[in-house]
């Protein structure tokens, strides 16, 4: 697809480069494709699969094989040794993004801070070797020996400013061929295909570096931004130039080394220990010929077509091996795929990232059943883990193990019970895409069981090729909430409770007052947001006061929120300090247990979302399995030791670049603060986020931290009540109340209260068993009276008879009879049951609840029940 400039003409061809002509390239016009390309050779296609075939795995163009790390370790060096600088790989969660998931390209890690000229790059040019993690190749794992949802970008990216230059287009083309040629490859068979490229908002030239049919780079030149009045328009969107041009290039780690090796297969050349080892769990051999057979399948054009394609080219024997084999690769990718999202801190759930990654589990588990192979589920992963250890946390691999141990529970479940819901639908004879999708965001269904399930019943079910595919571009981006954000034109508040959060009383002179509201040239009141709640308080003018019912900010305007309207010049402020220093304890206690859940439970929990309040406030964390009381009273532990040290809160303002060095992403646990500069909250080494609340200055302050409850709220995520200080103490005294009312109720000690309670508990059961013979002795006799006098209306009995009301509802199981109408009423219940096929109830002059047969009446008389139903018979 070319790029349509709307409004103006291009200067120069963007792509028509200075190095390719000095290196003998020329460019010419795809006749498969149509995408204009460049090459050295006269030729008449574009070089890559499937417009050329594959010509590297029959002869390897590199000057030497190279495994996954060594390839890594030799991009790195190349561009080190050419000033660019190593920095550490991100996480494949984008916790410093809210638009997306999981991280697609080596970009991702600098929009848009970066991209948008807020933030400087970590360094520049620099190198980086990002693993990244593709949902919408999902259903291609398995079906085309290339595609892979996990792998590794190198990326070398520049950012050039208007007043620092570092390289553009020309040398960045100059470096791709220059690594290749270091790598003994032929430039001839080396062609450069040209693309647009749009992705986080941002534009820009590519051309894709292509080498014998394989796609090895693609060098992205961005250059514009997203805006609806731009005059450029690239697919379907607008933009406008930018004053920063990015250098973006991705270089397919695994695709380089699958050349370098000319494997039969991408899995072979990453992943070909970790088959064996499933062949060798498997039982299975190897054919003789499996780097034929693999290449043969590998270069099979027509995928829509997969079943007629492998029975043109294979026998029946052939054909079972590579279904297996194609299930081999769904697990070593999708092993892969998991070890990282699960290493990185996600946690499977029914929302955003989780329900990513509960998908790649749910597929995992599927394929490893159909195996049979379920049983070496933690060999598997931990042999993937391993091998990928070097980019990995060790210390994750247990809760990696324990996270899929409880995910293939809950799927095993939803398996069992699901084939209730399949039949229900299955009733219906046709089965939609759409409801299909369903199935699988409601209820977690395969499809393919569902398929299975229809063909048994002889209905014909169509999955499409992507089922996966659209599931996940339905859950793959975040909704950006969009606040309307309502700007004031006035000079920024001077924000006090920064310069000194225990600061208690202030004057200031008024900027602008309207009734109900007052600006500041300065203030000690702190507005809402990061879930802490905005001070209240009072402001005196001319003797008059004035009640402050919140404070809020607007940019960096903070609006007071008043009674009445403030007519002078200068006020003095007051906050309410009880409320606000109790604020400031819970704030601060929010972060202690943040970081006391993360070190009793792991370092998979992260916080999703949290509120203080004076008294009680909540934490959610993400975790995957109900906290027992033993990890609450852990946690409380932890918190407490915190407390005690009486560690230094500390506040600092500090670069982004530099925060995220010290701290790394758990900056952004309370959310991703816009600028340049980041506000960090600091407890000793336990705890660093970006946080813009009020919080106390030692930990000692707090007192103590009193967990009240934990609860569910959602898949994978708990909330945590609870309070501090004085707040905590009160429900210590609440909790002391309640057991000494029962100890005076039992008349024994609280020591004794659990024992004196089973054995209380015990003989109310037994009493109950009691009642419930009883009862139950009371009914039959009752059943056996109601059942021997009936009146006979045109061939349909009529029973009627009184029964205690509290006995009512259980004995209609004894009214059973067809053809019959029962009336079994008490004092203020009554209920009519029809066992006959007439519309008895839309015939009555009576109103009441109905169920299925039932009609539950509250104001009847006896009397006029029967005779109403007699009349209708008749």
């Amino acid at each position: 697809m070319n790029f349509h400039i709307i409004t103006k003409t291009m200067e120069k061809d963007p792509l028509d480069l200075r190095v390719f002509h000095e290196n003998g390239f020329e460019r010419r016009v795809c006749k498969k494709c149509g995408a204009r390309f460049w090459s050295r050779e006269d030729r008449e296609t574009c070089g890559e699969f499937p417009c050329d075939p594959y010509t590297f795995m029959d002869k390897p163009v590199m000057n030497r094989a190279m495994d996954f790390y060594e390839m890594m370790d030799y991009f790195l060096k190349f561009f080190e040794d050419r000033g660019h600088k190593v920095i550490g790989r991100y996480p494949v969660v984008a916790r410093w993004r809210k638009d997306v998931f999981l991280v697609n390209a080596s970009i991702y890690d600098f929009q848009p801070h970066v991209t948008s000229g807020q933030v400087p790059p970590p360094a520049n040019p620099l190198v980086v070797p990002q693993p990244c993690i593709r949902m919408v190749d999902i259903d291609d794992v398995g079906r085309t020996g290339r595609h892979l949802t996990s792998f590794v970008m190198l990326g070398h990216h520049a950012f050039n400013y208007p007043d620092d230059y570092k390289y553009w287009k020309d040398e960045t083309v100059l470096y791709s061929l220059e690594f290749l040629r270091s790598l003994g490859v032929d430039l001839n068979l080396v062609t450069f295909k040209e693309k647009p490229w749009i992705g986080g908002g941002n534009g820009g030239y590519a051309v894709e570096v292509i080498v014998a049919g394989l796609e090895l780079a693609t060098l992205v030149f961005m250059e514009f931004k997203e805006d609806e009045r731009g005059d450029i328009e690239i697919e379907g969107k607008r933009f406008i130039p930018m004053p920063l041009k990015v250098v973006d290039t991705g270089y397919g780690l695994e695709r380089f080394v699958w050349s370098s090796k000319a494997s039969p297969s991408v899995f072979d050349a990453i992943y070909g220990d970790t088959i064996d080892f499933i062949f060798s769990i498997k039982g299975i051999k190897k054919p003789e010929n499996y780097s034929e057979i693999v290449k043969n399948f590998v270069s099979i054009e027509n995928k829509e077509d997969l079943g007629n394609e492998l029975k043109k080219r294979f026998n029946e024997e052939t054909i079972f091996f590579i279904e297996t084999l194609r299930k081999i690769h769904v697990i070593v990718d999708h092993t892969r795929t998991l070890v990282f999202m699960l290493n990185d801190g996600i946690v499977p759930s029914n929302s955003k990232a989780g329900y990513l990654a509960r998908m790649v589990i749910r597929r995992f588990f599927r394929v490893v059943e159909d195996l049979g192979i379920e049983k070496y589920i933690d060999e598997i992963i931990k042999f993937q883990f391993n091998k990928f250890s070097r980019q990995l946390d060790p210390q994750m691999l247990p809760i990696i193990l324990d996270i899929l141990s409880v995910e293939y529970e809950k799927y095993r479940e939803t398996m069992d019970k699901g084939m209730a819901i399949v039949d229900k639908i299955l009733k219906d004879k046709v089965v939609t895409t759409e409801k299909l999708i369903e199935l699988y965001d409601t209820h977690g269904i395969q499809p393919e069981l569902v398929a299975e399930r229809a063909r048994k019943l002889g209905i014909s079910i169509d999955i499409p090729e992507n089922f996966r595919s659209l599931v996940a571009s339905r859950h793959e981006r975040q909704e950006i909430e969009r606040e309307e954000q309502k700007t004031l034109n006035f000079p920024p508040t001077e924000q006090l409770y920064y310069r000194d959060p225990y600061m208690k009383e202030f004057e200031a002179n008024v900027i602008h007052s309207e009734e109900g509201l007052v600006i500041l040239d300065k203030t000690c009141f702190y507005p809402e947001g990061g879930g802490q709640p905005g001070d209240i308080g009072t402001l005196e003018c001319n003797g008059r006061i004035y009640k402050v019912k919140g404070t809020n900010k607007y940019g960096e305007v903070i609006v007071h929120h008043i009674d009445g309207k403030i007519e002078c010049g200068k006020v003095y402020g007051r906050i309410d300090w009880e409320r606000r220093y109790r604020l400031m304890k819970n704030h601060t206690a929010t972060h202690i247990l943040l970081y006391s859940c993360r070190k009793v439970l792991g370092k998979h929990v992260w916080q999703a979302g949290a509120q203080k309040d004076e008294f009680l406030s909540r934490l959610d964390i993400t975790h995957y399995k109900k906290i027992t009381r033993e990890e609450l009273k852990e946690i409380e532990r932890v918190a407490l030791g915190v407390i005690t040290g009486n560690i230094e809160v500390e506040s600092s303002w500090l670069d982004r670049n530099e925060a995220e060095r010290l701290y790394g992403f758990k900056l952004y646990e309370g959310g991703i603060p816009p600028g340049k500069t980041i506000r960090v909250v600091k407890i000793g080494e336990y705890d660093a986020e970006g946080c813009g609340g009020t919080h106390v200055s030692r930990t000692g302050e707090i007192g103590f931290i009193k967990i009240l409850r934990e609860e569910r709220i959602q898949d994978g995520v708990s909330r945590i009540i609870f309070s501090s200080g004085d707040g905590a103490l009160k429900i210590v005294h609440q909790n002391e109340d309640i057991l000494h009312e029962a100890s005076s109720i039992l008349r024994v000690g609280i020591e004794e209260l659990p024992k004196s309670t089973k054995r209380f508990f015990e003989e109310w059961k037994e009493l109950n068993k009691i009642k419930e013979n009883y009862e139950n002795m009371i009914i039959s006799l009752e059943s056996e009276r109601i059942l021997s006098n009936y009146r006979m209306r045109d061939g349909i009995k009529i029973f009627q008879g009184e029964i205690d009301d509290s006995l009512i509802m259980k004995s209609l199981r004894n009214f059973k009879e067809k053809n019959a109408v029962f009336f079994i009423y008490g004092k203020k219940l009554g209920v009519l049951i029809n066992n006959t096929e007439m519309n008895l109830f839309e015939r009555l002059p009576i109103k009441g609840k109905v169920n299925k047969n039932i009609l539950i009446l509250e104001d009847f008389n006896p009397k006029e029940i029967i005779e109403y139903v007699e009349s209708v018979i008749k």
